[in-house]
């Protein structure tokens, strides 16, 4: 727990937040690193990422979000609020064609700032490039000078799109107990329940090491997309419970070195590229962000009539016969 000064959650900064479009490499998610993250976090690791200790040093317990989005161009984009839920306006959409609001993982950010701010003991890194295959957090894991992931017990993820989830798995692999999923949904006293269908964000990396790797979810829907929305009340709601959770009653009972898959024998692994034929983590990938995946496509030159051809449906004069 803090210092028992808790500082209320700052909803205006999360929405000057939410306005920087920053795909990795991009001139203003270095901006957005030097106005919000160093002053607090100081210079980032050679590869990008920011890690403070608050507290006493080695803490069992890592939270983590990252400071890259999926936007197609860096910039600043305007928002709309309306009934507790923030997107992007008109505008923003149309002159500054942005794609997302960001809040993946704009909020995890934030979330992490108001931790900080009231002093909750842990470990907390913001990684770099997430969206581009977790760059940062790989680099870590194969840094021989990371000593403390191997002292780590716990990696909470602030990376999760809707209300009520603790994921116990990533890309179809467990990496996180029912035990230890209940006791984080005690704690935080918010209705959180166990979710098994996660698909991937930093926290999986660590997963062969970690005993409990999980993502929690902070409150945007319709992510990857134009009409992606964070909702505010949730957000504050999470930040104060996070702050005043007791941390010492999290329970640790996955055993890393142990592989349980959901659902298949043979799954997918997305780092390693080894497993069954079919990518069921691509599968889930398009399940959850259909409108994410045709944008994609569209990007890479991918027509409508090109992917039916593909498929097999029948195309008759240029259009899709479905």
């Amino acid at each position: 727990m803090g210092n028992g000064k808790m500082s209320s959650p700052n909803s205006h900064l999360l929405l000057e937040m939410l306005r920087y479009m920053r795909p990795e490499g991009s001139m203003m998610q270095t901006l957005f690193c030097e106005k919000f993250l160093e002053p607090i976090l100081g210079p980032p690791d050679s590869s990008g990422n920011y890690i403070l200790v608050v507290g006493p040093p080695s803490p069992r317990i890592a939270f983590m979000a990252h400071h890259d989005t999926v936007h197609h161009q860096g910039g600043l984009q305007t928002l709309h609020v309306t009934d507790g839920l923030v997107g992007l306006s008109r505008k923003s959409k149309s002159k500054s064609k942005s794609n997302c609001l960001g809040a993946d993982c704009t909020t995890g950010v934030w979330l992490i700032l108001h931790m900080i701010a009231n002093d909750v003991p842990g470990r907390y890194v913001i990684h770099a490039g997430e969206e581009c295959g977790a760059i940062g957090a790989n680099a870590l894991m194969n840094d021989p000078e990371a000593y403390w992931i191997e002292n780590t017990d716990v990696a909470i993820e602030f990376d999760r799109f809707g209300m009520d989830s603790i994921i116990t798995h990533q890309c179809c692999r467990r990496t996180a107990s029912d035990e230890f999923a209940n006791s984080l949904s005690k704690i935080l006293g918010m209705g959180h329940r166990i979710d098994t269908g996660g698909i991937f964000t930093d926290s999986e990396v660590y997963a062969e090491v970690i005993p409990e790797c999980t993502n929690l979810s902070v409150g945007y829907i319709g992510h990857h997309s134009s009409n992606e929305t964070q909702d505010i009340d949730y957000a504050i709601e999470l930040a104060n419970a996070l702050v005043d959770a007791d941390w010492s009653q999290i329970v640790v009972a996955r055993d890393p070195k142990v592989v349980e898959y959901e659902g298949w024998d043979d799954p997918y692994d997305l780092r390693t590229g080894t497993g069954s034929r079919h990518d069921m983590g691509l599968v889930y990938l398009v399940e959850d962000n259909p409108e994410g995946i045709a944008e994609l496509l569209e990007n890479i030159g991918w027509t409508d009539v090109e992917v039916a051809e593909y498929l097999g449906f029948t195309v008759d004069k240029g259009r899709v016969v479905m």
